[in-house]
């Protein structure tokens, strides 16, 4: 109701200046090639009335008599044009070449493109990926070079892996830092974790960015390097992304709506047998059964009835969003609140997100300029279902596995229409396992600024982030699994971070060659996260839901837990850039970190920077060429830090839960047990990085590009390392000697193909290249990731290993199957099965991403091609489903596994090895886009208005099997005393599929 009453008083002011005022209307170009500008502000000067240009250039302005008009455009001359009564002002404006550098954001401030020494690239809502974005990940994937974007499955909300220039460290997640409007985000997940079916795995991780509305963000800066990431010091190792939200634009207040509905589906389904080739399948094995007795067991897999169980937990799942907002003020009090809402449902069954957003921003200066105040403030509120699809799942399996293993001939109902109750049914496990979560979340800050004298200012930012997450999960007691039938479970995360940053900034011109701005800093961070967990078993009532009655189990086989941790940081920085004649670049970072992760003894760690450019476009040798409007070559090195352990290492810590100490060698009396064995001597990983690069751009800048050579090593790699049992700890966390390198180049090109008149074409090319090695390590191997499945508990996949990627497949080699139906593998030169051979490794070599974009009139056209090449995925989901033995025990298989089972008899079961290490390269048509501008120059309290159809993952080009190359799934991630071990990479075990989308939606700005 509110909505509608503040949208109807603004139409009724709308048009009530309508009526009272003249109205003028008109077309804005570029002075140079005629083409329309769109987003030039036309304000009535000496008044807050105004409107912006649409795609088209068109805009209408209701004016009073004799007033004058401002056109102004960031990279253009503003002008001033007297109305004098005209109804129609056309107008060309010129190139104003000192405005026309890009700025971009950067640490702590703001920089224009030329002047920039590091490594950085840059995206704005512009250029955005369009599609169903429920993270700010989404938005730049395929867009950048030198940047990879995953996500670790299709699930609504799911966790998203995004590597800058490769994989650094053996335990980190090689995540980078983000720092949304200067308030740095932390990398633990807010999320409060989930129950699994089967003991030991657990349900998947979500994604901690995505209570952010993509709507809200106008741009987003990566630093890749450590020259330009050294000012957030020793969280800056694996890149920082720098993410700054939309603010409201000085004139009369300007309403925009946004609105899009989607429907999603499954690409493609595994290819498994359907109910006829099954039967035709069994019979045939039956037919060659050596005994009665197998013939007769055969046959009895054989239930008479036709079902495809991928049709029965798969959907078409809707997706609806709105967004609303409304800015406008003054030069001096600017202000943007706006409102979203996603209701996104997953395409497996039970699976959906919910979101809602508001979000604040405003802008004030006073005393002529002299003081700002900023504020930012977001608040979120996320409700997920989450279907029973776990990390890890054994042979109790989980809601896909279940599908892809079950009986086609089978049926998952009763006579009666109710389903059928068993924990291998997965319309069971939807039907009888409830599972929801709920995150609350505030992130703001609101930072003062004043200018001292002239030149020199200061800044003070505070900044906060609080979440509070719930999970509560119910089994029924009337579906028996593994260990949770009859279970409640309720799981409670509070996380919160404060920021405090003082800055001093000085900026000087030294006659008309020299220039220096100098920045020095202090900031102090804390981070606080609490949790507890409740379980309960064996309710009153088996059909009630446990979680909301939870005071009436009869009895706990888990008492409540709970546990808290903090950390904090505080740092001193500064940064000096120097501009000698506009040509000659130098920029010189440091920051010093103290943390309390570590001891006193290393608690902080100093990383310096420093990096170079020369603009040799302002070179008079290069102006005479006539060929380059621009050419910078760049250079920088610097040192980063890492601190990715858990807090306290430095201690002891004891335990009273269930432990026991020795009398007389047989009494037993409660006491302490020692957990951790202290290493006061722990410090941080230390990353070197050396980049070079060169800006260009040719043909008046029709084509501009960047090209990048990096080489960075990581060193005193952080690790758990076990003891040798019997011990009093299980190990202890060591800086080890080794490091682990990565060095390869980025391209990135931009052309201008046509633009004439009504029609334009552009296309923008990115490519990495990366080479990860694992060097020196003092260790043989350090283990990874385990596989699951029936029979391979235990067996480990991935390793750390010198001359090889991080996180390499090594394993046998597979050769075929014996006479007998066994296995067979390579061998050593002891004729024993090689164990330890190289089979693929899960990082790509190349990454390629090319988005071409057309205009014809009021139609556009855009589409990305993406590309991952030189990597292989282990496909844990086939190895452990899909066996022969499975087969003759009544699970659905491929065809190719049932016909070596008719063909080769084979009894060896299916042991880890090259033979599910399959080729993970592919071509995938990200996102494409068609939309039409309606002209609405006629329509004066209508500024634009475009609709768009949208489609994402529309096709894919792979010799992958699963259902999808581009997976992270994180098996049997195992723990020692709740520390994590290395996570996995390229594991592929019953991910939940990536869909393909279909979109259609609709802005307009009032």
């Amino acid at each position: 109701m509110k909505k509608t009453l503040l949208l109807t008083f603004i139409m009724l002011a709308v048009f009530g200046m309508a009526e009272a005022q003249n109205t003028v209307t008109g077309k804005v170009t570029d002075g140079a090639d005629g083409a329309a500008i769109p987003g030039v502000n036309v304000v009535e000067k000496g008044t807050t009335n105004g409107t912006v240009t649409d795609f088209n250039g068109n805009y209408t302005l209701s004016i009073a008599d004799g007033a004058t008009i401002l056109f102004s455009f960031v990279g253009y001359v503003t002008q001033e044009i007297p109305a004098a009564g005209k109804s129609v002002i056309d107008i060309s404006l010129s190139t104003d070449v000192q405005q026309l550098s890009e700025v971009v954001v950067i640490g702590y401030g703001t920089q224009e493109a030329d002047d920039v020494t590091g490594a950085i690239s840059s995206i704005d809502a512009e250029n955005f990926n369009p599609g169903v974005i429920s993270s700010p990940e989404q938005l730049f994937e395929g867009k950048l070079a030198g940047v990879q974007v995953s996500a670790n499955s299709g699930e609504p909300g799911a966790g998203i892996n995004v590597n800058i220039r490769g994989f650094n460290s053996i335990r980190s997640t090689s995540q980078p830092l983000f720092v949304v409007d200067g308030v740095p985000i932390t990398s633990d997940n807010p999320n409060a974790g989930g129950v699994a079916i089967s003991s030991g795995s657990s349900s998947a991780p979500q994604n901690p960015l995505s209570f952010l509305n993509p709507d809200d963000i106008a741009s987003i800066d990566i630093l890749k390097d450590a020259s330009a990431a050294a000012i957030f010091g020793s969280r800056a190792a694996n890149g920082v992304v720098l993410i700054t939200t939309k603010q409201g634009q000085s004139g009369s207040g300007t309403l925009e709506y946004s609105s899009y509905g989607s429907v999603a589906f499954i690409r493609n389904k595994l290819d498994l047998l359907d109910a006829g080739s099954y039967e035709n399948a069994i019979r045939q094995l039956a037919d060659e059964a050596e005994t009665p007795d197998q013939r007769s067991s055969l046959l009895e897999n054989l239930a008479g009835g036709d079902v495809d169980y991928q049709d029965e937990i798969f959907r078409v799942g809707v997706t609806q969003s709105h967004n609303l907002s409304y800015g406008g003020g003054t030069e001096d009090s600017r202000y943007r609140i706006s409102l979203g809402y996603l209701d996104q449902e997953g395409v497996v069954e039970n699976s959906r997100l919910e979101r809602y957003t508001a979000r604040i921003n405003s802008n004030h200066k006073a005393l002529n300029d002299r003081v700002s105040i900023d504020l930012q403030l977001t608040a979120t509120r996320t409700e997920t279902l989450h279907p029973p699809i776990e990390e890890g799942a054994n042979a109790t399996g989980d809601l896909i596995i279940n599908a892809l293993r079950a009986n086609p001939t089978s049926s998952p109902f009763e006579d009666d229409g109710s389903v059928v109750i068993s924990p291998s049914n997965p319309l069971a496990l939807l039907e009888f396992i409830d599972d929801n979560s709920e995150m609350n979340r505030v992130l703001g800050n609101v930072s003062v600024g004043v200018e001292i004298v002239e030149g020199l200012s200061y800044k003070f930012n505070m900044g906060g982030d609080a979440a509070n997450s719930e999970r509560r999960t119910d089994f029924s007691a009337l579906l028996p699994t593994e260990s949770n039938s009859g279970s409640g479970t309720i799981n409670v995360l509070e996380t919160s971070s404060l920021v405090f940053d003082n800055t001093l900034n000085y900026v000087k011109t030294f006659g008309e060659d020299h220039r220096i701005d100098f920045l020095v800093g202090h900031s102090y961070q804390q981070f606080r996260r609490r949790g507890s967990f409740i379980s309960r078993g064996d309710p009153i009532l088996p059909t009630i839901d446990i979680t909301p009655n939870i005071a009436f189990a009869l009895e706990s086989n888990n008492e409540p837990t709970s546990f808290l941790r903090f950390r904090e940081i505080q740092s001193y920085f500064g940064r000096v850039n120097y501009d000698f004649r506009d040509k000659y670049l130098f920029t010189a970072t440091v920051r010093v970190d103290e943390s309390s992760v570590f001891g006193p003894r290393n608690s902080s760690g100093t990383f310096p920077s420093f990096s170079a450019g020369w603009r040799l476009s302002e070179e008079t040798f290069i102006q005479d060429l006539d060929v380059f409007s621009n050419l910078k070559l760049r250079v920088g090195y610097g040192i980063l830090g890492s601190q990715d352990i858990p807090e306290r290492q430095q201690v002891f810590a004891f335990s009273t839960d269930a432990t026991t100490r020795f009398i007389n060698g047989n009494d037993r009396l409660p006491g302490l047990a020692l957990i951790r064995t202290p290493n006061p001597d722990l410090k941080w990983e230390e990353q070197r990085q050396f980049n070079i690069g060169i800006d260009f751009g040719l043909f008046d800048g029709r084509l501009t590009g960047s090209f990048d050579y990096f080489n960075k090593s990581q060193d005193d790699l952080l690790v758990f390392i076990p003891t040798i049992q019997p011990a009093p700890t299980s190990g202890q966390f060591q800086n080890i000697d080794g490091d682990i390198r990565n060095t390869g180049f980025e391209i990135t090109l931009s052309s201008v193909n046509i633009n004439q008149g009504d029609f334009s074409w552009n296309t923008d090319f990115n490519l990495t290249s990366v080479q990860p090695e694992v060097r020196g390590l003092v260790f043989t191997r350090i283990n990874g990731a385990e596989a699951s499945g029936q029979g391979l508990s235990g067996t480990i996949v991935q390793y750390f290993t010198n001359g090889q990627a991080p996180f390499v497949f090594l394993g046998r080699e597979f050769t075929g199957v014996d006479a007998s139906g066994n296995p067979q593998f390579v061998q050593n030169e002891n004729g024993a099965d090689d164990q330890f051979r190289v089979l693929g490794d899960p990082i790509p070599n190349t990454i390629l991403g090319l988005t071409n974009s057309f205009r014809y009139k009021k139609f556009d056209l855009t589409f990305l091609l993406s590309a991952q090449l030189g990597f292989e995925v282990y496909n844990n989901t086939a190895n452990s489903l899909f066996t022969a033995s499975s087969f003759r025990s009544g699970s659905n298989v491929t065809e190719d596994v049932a016909n070596e089972a008719l063909s080769s008899g084979e009894t060896g079961g299916n042991p880890f090895s090259s033979r599910f290490i399959e080729d993970g390269d592919f071509l995938r048509l990200t996102n494409a886009t068609i939309g039409y501008t309606f002209d609405v120059s006629k329509v004066s309290w209508l500024n634009s208005m475009r609709v768009y159809l949208a489609g994402q993952n529309l096709f894919l080009i792979t010799n992958y099997t699963g259902y999808d190359p581009e997976v992270n799934s994180q098996p049997n991630a195992t723990k020692v005393n709740s520390v994590e071990l290395p996570s996995a990479r390229g594991i592929d075990n019953s991910s939940y599929p990536r869909p393909s989308t279909v979109q259609l939606g609709l802005n307009v700005r009032f």
